[in-house]
C-alpha cells in the first residue's frame, strides 16, 4: 500500500484510539516507575533509605520517555523497508535511538536538578555523565525497540481493519478535486485522473483529453488522493492504480507503465517495490519482463 494511504489509515486508527491508547501507555510507564522505585525501597528497608528520591528518579525518566514517544512513532511510520532500503532504515533508527537516549538522559537529569531542591536536597547524579549515558542507554535501547515494534503492529492492525471497513461500505463520498479557471470553479472526480506530475509550485493533472494545472504540492495532492488508489511511482509523479494496464521492467530496475488510454509514463526503481506492495500481488502477476519473473 502506498505510503500516503497507509499513513493516512494509521492516523485515522490512531486518532480513533488515541484517548485510551495514550492513557494506557502513560499508566503503564507510571506503573513501571512505581514498581521500580518501591522495589528498590523495599530491598533497602533495613537502611535509612527515603522513598521520594527513588520516585523522583523513576518518574522523571518515564516522563521524558512519554514526551519523546511521539517523535519515535513518527520516525517509525516513515522508516520502513517498504519505502526505503534496509540500510537506510537501520541507520535511520540508529540515529533515532542515539537522539532518543541523549535527550532522555539530559531531560531526566535537568528535571531531577529542578525537583530535588524542593525537598531540600541536591541532585549530584549517579556518577559521570558518560557512565550514566551507558547505563541508561541499555534500557533506552529496549524501550526504543519496543516502541518501534508496537507501532509496526498497530500499523498492520490499522491497515487491515480500516481497509476491511472501507470494503464493507459503499457510502464513502467520492473524492473530487476543485480548480479555478478565471472566475469559474470546476470539480474533477479522482476517477477521471490518469496521473499527476509535479511542475514547480504546481501539479499537472492528466485526464482523458485534457490537462489541468493546479497550484499545490504533489505531496498534498497525494495525501488527498490516497484513498482513491493513487500510488507514487516517481519522486515527481503519482498514478491512478485503476488506470494501469501493464508494467514493463527495465534492466536497471526502472519501469514504464502503460495506462488504459495507451499513454506510457516512466517510473523509478526506488518506487518499484512500493508499487508491488500497493497491488498486493495483483500487479506482480502482470509484471512484464520478457517472460522472466519480477523477483
Amino acid at each position: 500500500m502506498a505510503l500516503a494511504a497507509e499513513t493516512s489509515m494509521f492516523r485515522q486508527y490512531f486518532a480513533q484510539s488515541k484517548r485510551y491508547a495514550w492513557a494506557g501507555y502513560a499508566a503503564l510507564l507510571i506503573a513501571i516507575a512505581l514498581v521500580g522505585a518501591t522495589s528498590t525501597w523495599i530491598k533497602h528497608a533495613s537502611d535509612p533509605f527515603e522513598l521520594w528520591p527513588l520516585l523522583a528518579d523513576e518518574l522523571t525518566s518515564v516522563l521524558v520517555i512519554l514526551v519523546l514517544t511521539p517523535a519515535i512513532v513518527l520516525a517509525t511510520v516513515y522508516l520502513r523497508p517498504v519505502y526505503l532500503n534496509w540500510l537506510r532504515v537501520f541507520f535511520g533508527h540508529l540515529a533515532g535511538f542515539v537522539a532518543f537516549s541523549v535527550l532522555h538522559v539530559t531531560g531526566m537529569i535537568q528535571l531531577r536538578r529542578a525537583i530535588y531542591p524542593l525537598f531540600g536536597a541536591h541532585y549530584s547524579g549517579d556518577g559521570s555523565l558518560w557512565l550514566t549515558t551507558i547505563y541508561e542507554g541499555r534500557k533506552d535501547a529496549l524501550a526504543y525497540i519496543a516502541i518501534v515494534i508496537s507501532v509496526n503492529v498497530l500499523m498492520r492492525l490499522s491497515t487491515s481493519e480500516l481497509t476491511a471497513t472501507k470494503e464493507d461500505t459503499d457510502t464513502r463520498k467520492p473524492i473530487r478535486i476543485a480548480y479555478r479557471n478565471g472566475a469559474v470553479q470546476y470539480w474533477i472526480s479522482a476517477d477521471e485522473i490518469f496521473w499527476v506530475e509535479a511542475a514547480g509550485n504546481y501539479v499537472e493533472l492528466v485526464l482523458e483529453s485534457r490537462r489541468v494545472l493546479q497550484r499545490r504540492s504533489l505531496r498534498a495532492l497525494e495525501i488527498t488522493l490516497s484513498e482513491a488508489r493513487f500510488v507514487r511511482i516517481h519522486r515527481s509523479r503519482i498514478v491512478n492504480y485503476n488506470r494501469i494496464q501493464s508494467v514493463v521492467s527495465k534492466s536497471n530496475g526502472d519501469f514504464t507503465l502503460v495506462l488504459t488510454n495507451n499513454e506510457v509514463i516512466a517510473g523509478s526503481r526506488r518506487f518499484r517495490n512500493l508499487l508491488l506492495k500497493f497491488a498486493n500481488g495483483d500487479l506482480e502477476a502482470r509484471w512484464q519482463k520478457n517472460g522472466v519473473s519480477s523477483e
